[in-house]
């Protein structure tokens, strides 16, 4: 009964006073240490009794065959988290005990120890220690007990990268007109920041509109389950997301779309919950048209298979018209969905093409897709995953990076110009997509 009342008393007393170092689940907590920032940690303590605690050996082989460097004399224990790849130091120097030093993993397994490095003081040097949780345990050698001084340092090497914060983000530019951006970065940089909800790094981005704009924020072609904000001027949160099911990239990788006004906005990419890796953020900023809506901004493209209407490419109101300027497909709104031809909408169509039998194909540059439009006013996408990239696949399995330019053949098969990867691609006409010329390298060879 007296043991049991015993171990009732001390959990009683470890709960109540908390971190108080008796052994490794009460230990003190000497905090995080990373490559970034202020990096140390002091404590002046006594090993057999301080501030109302009693201190006693619980390191030794007894208790863990790795433990056998243990002295008899009582310990205390520290706590300590490493964030990114760290080299540190713990030291006793100074102390008036003559100490013992350890080092332990997350299971309390005896990485390093020492006994006499300055004096009769100890002090434990370690290069590269990577990401986990340390423990510390400090006592007097043999059975010595008296006050020691404590002191946890990592070098400060690292420096807060651009896009750690909102005060220093990665500038995607300054928009009167539509435009696209995209940037990819890791977020396993332990110098980043973690200001917003999810317990990963953030990665900031800012961007200034100087009127009202449709933006469509994404992290499509990312690695991993991503979490996006979208910030005001003065980190505001206008609004967020986890997941999507939009057609550009359903899935574990955010995506949103709003109508902003004129003003600094910032984007915030982070993975969802702790996650770590390559994030793909897309910014796309459609302007509304000015007046005349008929303005074409940029040289325009025709190409027939058979006798059909000419149709030119309207580059600034995002819509196919006819040589009567009648609409024939498209809102005027920029965006990317497939309806009918009058509710489907485009993002910088540059080309259009028609084939034998009266289809309509169109190089949809913003999208990164090429789409289709039959007889009957039906849109769909022939060829791309509605991103930026570069793979061969049928269908979505395919990726461009601003087709730009299209012609036909006799057999039905576009021929792409796959601007930004520096190919010409081809499609049959079941949408599968193969490298037709170029090595993906700019170049004239």
């Amino acid at each position: 009964m007296y043991p049991v009342l015993m171990s009732l008393l001390l959990l009683i007393s470890h709960s109540v006073l908390g971190q108080n170092g008796v052994d490794m689940y009460d230990a003190i907590d000497a905090g995080t240490f990373s490559a970034c920032g202020v990096n140390q940690f002091s404590d002046t303590h006594n090993n057999s009794y301080y501030g109302g605690v009693y201190y006693y050996d619980n390191y030794n082989a007894s208790v863990n065959g790795n433990q056998y460097e243990g002295q008899s004399s009582p310990d205390v224990w520290y706590m300590l988290n490493i964030s990114g790849y760290t080299d540190l130091t713990v030291s006793l120097c100074g102390s008036s005990l003559d100490t013992y030093l350890h080092l332990l993993d997350a299971g309390g397994n005896e990485i390093m120890s020492n006994d006499d490095y300055c004096g009769f003081s100890s002090q434990l040097n370690y290069s590269g220690l990577s990401d986990g949780t340390y423990y510390v345990v400090v006592e007097g050698y043999s059975s010595s007990t008296g006050d020691y001084t404590l002191n946890i340092s990592s070098p400060s090497t690292g420096s807060a990268p651009t896009g750690a914060n909102m005060y220093n983000p990665i500038v995607a530019g300054t928009y009167s007109s539509s435009g696209y951006y995209t940037h990819t970065m890791s977020n396993a940089d332990p110098c980043l920041g973690n200001d917003m909800g999810q317990p990963s790094n953030d990665i900031y981005y800012q961007f200034t509109l100087t009127g009202t704009a449709t933006v469509t924020l994404s992290h499509c072609g990312s690695t991993l389950d991503t979490y996006l904000y979208l910030l005001n001027s003065s980190g505001g949160l206008i609004n967020q997301n986890d997941d999507n099911s939009e057609l550009e990239c359903p899935g574990s990788q955010s995506w949103l779309q709003t109508t902003l006004s004129a003003g600094t906005y910032y984007v915030v990419s982070e993975g969802y919950g702790s996650g770590t890796g390559n994030i793909t953020t897309n910014i796309r900023v459609s302007m509304g048209p000015s007046t005349p809506v008929i303005a074409y901004t940029f040289p325009s493209e025709v190409t027939s298979g058979s006798p059909v209407s000419v149709n030119v490419t309207n580059t600034g109101a995002a819509t196919v018209s006819g040589q009567t300027t009648s609409t024939y497909a498209g809102t005027g709104t920029a965006g990317y969905t497939n309806s009918s031809a009058l509710s489907s909408t485009f993002n910088n169509p540059l080309a259009v093409v028609a084939d034998a039998s009266g289809n309509i194909y169109v190089a949809d540059a913003g999208n990164n897709v090429v789409r289709k439009i039959t007889p009957g006013g039906t849109v769909s996408t022939l060829a791309g995953a509605g991103y930026s990239g570069y793979a061969e696949g049928t269908g979505s399995g395919a990726q461009f990076k601003l087709p730009s330019a299209l012609v036909i053949d006799a057999s039905g098969n576009l021929i792409v110009t796959d601007q930004q990867n520096h190919r010409i691609r081809k499609i049959s006409p079941s949408g599968s997509t193969s490298l037709f010329a170029g090595s993906g390298t700019a170049g004239f060879a």
